[in-house]
């Protein structure tokens, strides 16, 4: 539903309501492999780790949001909104069983999802301000997330709910809350030239065990410069991540999932375009011009089930690269 109020302002509704149904083979679930004494099935782990079964699962997840926006002079504009989001729990987080063999808490690499998992519920407050003008551009976007029931993936300590302590990567309910912004900014000067920059931050925090949320990034932004020609142009673009120190790295007391602390870093691209013909445009540039050491501080996950530790990975070192387009 939309309904302005005024020549300036509206109201915007909306409900969301979701059917879910989660259910794994019986047959899977229960089979008894045959093998050393730590092999289970899925069902015995289930039953080990949570204390439930592998049985079928109904949710009803009922959203929605309402937003006020208002118009205010010379391009100026805001709004304000709430909203309630429920995700339910995917097929890993509700069902996987890896099957490897333990060994030290810190170093288990079982993997094993929870089929009681509640879905998660997100009520959100968010506020946008903006300024779109001739020559200028400019969002300020805030919000703040309070999450019943997060999904966390964490490692088997005993805690509340989770019936061992052997370090097995598990699935858990928490309370948590993410707070955080995003600004963008857009500036056209002289006759041909373009500046912008932006910058984004998230604060995420475990408020059951009051200990950071592991795979958050840093504060981190982007400033660039532009020269834009009828037929060509040129630019330089500066990313740049801060230090991420709020990390969940302790396999025997949290997730693990954090690799350690990630240092910050900046790198420089430059890129240009040219308009060959009507329909042809070939683009250039070099991106990480100098040729910088740096990673992200979200680490990339291990994709082997029975391995499933975290890895940071560097990124790429100085790449050339073209691009040819032709738009019909």
């Amino acid at each position: 539903m939309e309904r302005p109020l005024t020549e300036q302002s509206r109201l915007t509704a909306r409900l969301r309501y979701d059917r879910t149904e989660a259910s794994v083979s019986q047959s899977r679930a229960e089979l008894v492999p045959v093998g050393p004494a730590w092999v289970r099935s899925a069902e015995q782990f289930y039953r080990a780790y949570f204390g439930v079964g592998a049985e079928h699962k109904d949710e009803d997840n009922l959203g929605g949001f309402l937003t006020y926006a208002h118009n205010l002079s010379d391009g100026l504009s805001f709004s304000v909104g709430v909203s309630r989001t429920l995700r339910s729990a995917d097929a890993t987080e509700r069902y996987i069983a890896s099957n490897a063999m333990p060994s030290t808490v810190a170093n288990n690499q079982r993997w094993v999802g929870n089929p009681g998992l509640d879905p998660e519920s997100h009520h959100q407050i968010g506020l946008t301000l903006a300024k779109v003008a001739t020559h200028w551009n400019t969002q300020l976007d805030l919000f703040y997330d309070r999450v019943d029931d997060f999904i966390l993936r964490d490692r088997a300590h005993g805690q509340p709910g989770i019936l061992l302590a052997d370090g097995t990567f598990i699935y858990r309910n928490i309370d948590a809350e993410l707070t955080g912004g995003e600004w963008t900014d857009s500036i056209a000067f002289a006759r041909h030239w373009r500046a912008g920059a932006s910058l984004a931050y998230v604060y995420a925090q475990d408020r059951t065990d009051s200990t950071p949320i592991a795979q958050t990034p840093p504060l981190g932004g982007t400033v660039s410069l532009d020269y834009l020609a009828e037929r060509w142009s040129v630019g330089t673009t500066v990313n740049w991540n801060d230090t991420q120190n709020r990390v969940d790295e302790n396999p025997l007391t949290g997730s693990g999932l954090d690799v350690g602390p990630t240092a910050g870093w900046w790198i420089l691209d430059i890129y240009g375009q040219a308009q060959i013909t009507k329909f042809a445009t070939l683009s250039l540039g070099v991106d990480n011009l100098f040729d910088r050491a740096y990673a992200y501080a979200v680490n990339r996950a291990n994709v082997d089930p029975f391995n499933p530790g975290p890895v940071q990975v560097n990124e790429p070192g100085q790449q050339l690269w073209a691009r040819a387009s032709l738009d019909f």
